[in-house]
């Protein structure tokens, strides 16, 4: 009941982690039961053709970053950061506020806040050199997007080599990254790769190693 839009939410507070559920036409606002404010929201509409949005705290609120739009390699979009007043306009330790389309549209949204030793929702800039981000633990799961520059995503993790990652925006098979990502006890380190761009801003999603 948080928030003026009814929401269907299953979340675990202690993993920073929940998933919601709510439908409606125009402006939404949904309560995601984080008991905090999200750092990551990933929205989709599952009843009708919808863009992927993802709010991110570093850029704020007032625009997304998208799975498909934001890409190198074929998406609609050629900015990292597609700003839109009526998106995310509104993120707070209950709720969050979006407009998408005047149409009844069911979506889920996927909602993740840092916990200290478990998870981090960060960002870094790239040097273009090697470079160690802390995390304060060591990663299983690591997903990273340029929120400066158009990019793909990328997605590593401890069960393939660091050296392979996926790309949400394609259906492509994983790609070999030469630059290198090696996971420490502590973070994650950077060579130079696709990822560590020199001069753009990069924010990612840490999961520790069981």
């Amino acid at each position: 009941t948080d928030g003026t839009t009814t929401s269907i939410v299953s979340a675990n507070q202690a993993a920073g982690f929940s998933i919601v559920e709510y439908t409606g036409p125009s402006t939404l606002n949904p309560g995601h039961g984080l008991g905090g404010t999200p750092e990551l929201i990933i929205v989709k509409g599952t009843s009708a053709t919808s863009d992927w949005m993802v709010y991110n705290s570093f850029n704020g609120t007032g625009g997304y970053l998208s799975f498909t739009r934001n890409d190198q390699g074929g998406g609609t979009g050629t900015d990292a950061w597609q700003a839109n007043a009526n998106q995310f306009s509104t993120v707070n330790a209950t709720s969050f506020t979006t407009s998408d389309t005047g149409a009844s549209v069911t979506y889920i949204a996927y909602c993740f806040k840092s916990i200290t030793g478990y998870s981090k929702v960060g960002t870094y800039s790239g040097t273009g050199a090697a470079q160690t981000i802390t995390t304060g633990f060591q990663p299983g799961f690591l997903m990273v997007k340029s929120s400066s520059h158009a990019s793909s995503w990328y997605i590593v993790d401890s069960a393939r080599t660091p050296n392979y990652f996926l790309s949400p925006n394609s259906n492509a098979a994983e790609y070999t990254d030469s630059g290198k990502i090696t996971f420490t006890s502590n973070g994650f380190t950077l060579g130079s790769t696709s990822y560590n761009n020199s001069g753009y801003t990069w924010i990612y999603l840490a999961i520790k190693e069981n």
